[in-house]
């Protein structure tokens, strides 16, 4: 058979014996003469990490030149599966027959065991050896003595061919063995690789087909794969387990995958809430869609920082528990860097003033002429009694020199003070008293 087959279809169409196995997709070779081509190649088609292979050798063939048997051609998918063509039957040897090209193949056998008398073509697991005595299927050729001939092929995949009989009486030995076989046996592979597909041919005896082994074959079933979608609100990261291992990060993803359960897992992102677990059941050819939400974390006391909720926003301050407001015309910056906007050392309240001010609220006030120390114990350094102004002296006592002193009195000369050699006595300026009837 000149030909190749390679189908996609729905359900596995039957070609001449092959197994009746329902997959979603189906390639089929049967031209031996496309090996090592690339027309002879199978590739795996993204998802698809599993084939059922069903195969058959090439049938062997009646009647080799003397001592050399026409065995059929070994089938193979690749590295990973090979099957055994049959043996040819020998040459000028009427009781040999065939052997078997495999536990699935029969030996060719000699009719009725007489060695007289054309054999019969080993059966394979997917075709049956040729017998000429039956009539079926029967070549004819003749011979360039105009001697009349005529043999059976063998029939559907991998069977061996009969021995041949002609018009003079002649028969022509055992019939060729049928080739190994498997049927529907599951490999594992991986999506997108070619393997090479090599297809055996059948034993041949002549250019007429007489005798012939059946041609192998090799067919690759496949489930069709589905789509595993993913989105996320948010860049995030994820890992999807199920037929196969799936990780994503950032908001999309879609993956063909072979049918089955998956389940994801939905990666922390900090100061979000994570999404739950989801599991869906992926159908051949279907599609399946993880979403998934995160919601940012918030906190009840206004903080920015919802892990620990201790940075609070610009102009509040973080006072253990909650975030509060600055006081008396408020602040700069952000903790830790909070500045009262009054020049106030204590934010938020902002009500102690650095040293040489008073709190007036909302303000710190310079003291007019220095202060020494600081709130509440702050002091006027030209000893008046009302920081920050210090204006305001003890009784009997004025600012008339810069600082509190006891006020002069009237009598005093304009400058304020006595003149040379005088004291102040009751109020009154006049010559020391050196005598103690003077007091």
């Amino acid at each position: 058979m000149k030909k190749i087959i390679r189908t996609i279809v729905v359900a596995l169409v039957l070609l001449g014996g092959l197994p009746a196995v329902t997959f979603a997709g189906v390639q089929t070779f049967t031209d031996p003469a496309l090996n090592g081509t690339v027309a002879n190649t199978f590739t795996v088609l993204a998802g698809v990490t599993s084939v059922s292979v069903s195969m058959s050798g090439g049938g062997g063939a009646c009647c080799g030149s003397f001592i050399v048997v026409k065995d059929g051609g070994n089938s193979s998918f690749g590295s990973l599966l090979t099957v055994n063509g049959g043996h040819g039957a020998k040459a000028l040897q009427k009781g040999t027959a065939g052997g078997a090209g495999g536990t699935d193949g029969t030996s060719g056998v000699i009719c009725g065991g007489a060695a007289n008398c054309p054999g019969v073509g080993g059966n394979s697991l997917f075709g049956t050896g040729g017998d000429v005595l039956s009539g079926v299927n029967n070549v004819y050729w003749t011979n360039t003595s105009g001697t009349k001939f005529r043999g059976s092929p063998g029939q559907g995949y991998g069977s061996g061919g009969s021995g041949y009989l002609s018009s003079t009486g002649n028969v022509g030995f055992g019939g060729g063995g049928g080739a190994g076989a498997v049927d529907s046996q599951q490999l594992t592979v991986v999506p997108g690789t070619p393997y090479q597909i090599t297809v055996g041919a059948g034993g041949k005896w002549d250019d007429n087909g007489a005798g012939a082994g059946a041609p192998g074959f090799v067919s690759v079933s496949y489930v069709d794969p589905g789509m595993v979608d993913v989105s996320s609100n948010i860049s995030s990261s994820w890992t999807i387990t199920g037929p196969e291992t799936i990780t994503g990060s950032g908001t999309s993803q879609s993956v063909a995958s072979p049918p089955g359960t998956y389940t994801i897992i939905w990666n922390d992102v900090p100061e979000y809430t994570t999404p739950a677990t989801q599991s869906f059941t992926l159908a051949s050819g279907g599609t399946i869609n993880f979403g998934g939400t995160y919601t940012a974390i918030t906190c009840a006391n206004g903080a920015t920082n919802p892990t620990a909720c201790d940075q609070c926003p610009a102009t509040y301050s973080y006072n253990g528990t909650s975030c509060v407001a600055c006081s008396n015309g408020g602040c700069s910056g952000t903790e830790p860097s909070l500045i009262c906007n009054n020049g106030a050392l204590n934010p938020p309240t902002c009500s102690q003033c650095p040293a040489g001010n008073a709190f007036l609220s909302p303000s710190c006030i310079p003291c007019v002429g220095g202060c020494s120390g600081s709130e509440p114990s702050l002091t006027c350094n030209n000893l008046a009694l009302n920081p920050p102004y210090c204006s305001v002296c003890p009784g009997g006592q004025d600012l008339s020199t810069g600082v509190c002193a006891p006020t002069a009195p009237v009598s005093l000369i304009g400058n304020g003070a006595c003149d040379a050699g005088e004291e102040l006595i009751l109020s009154e300026c006049g010559a020391p008293k050196t005598k103690w009837w003077m007091f």
